[in-house]
């Protein structure tokens, strides 16, 4: 009786620390997502700015050329 409840209690610890494991991994998988989100989105802010500062200058260039 004794040593089935300590094999049960041993399975247990062992899926405890399996799922503590499995969890870590997880949340470190979602920092590195998150970073490279925060990444990807850095990146097209900064592409819609180049964009718009050539808009801004192609209609500065054609302006003057109206003139």
């Amino acid at each position: 009786r004794y040593d089935a409840a300590s094999a049960t209690v041993q399975a247990l610890q062992q899926r405890l620390e399996e799922t503590k494991h499995s969890s870590r991994e997880k949340d470190a998988n979602v920092t590195k997502l998150k970073n490279r989100l925060r990444q990807l989105e850095e990146a097209v802010q900064n592409s819609c700015k180049e964009v718009d500062e050539k808009e801004a200058r192609m209609k500065k260039e054609h302006k003057m050329l109206q003139d």
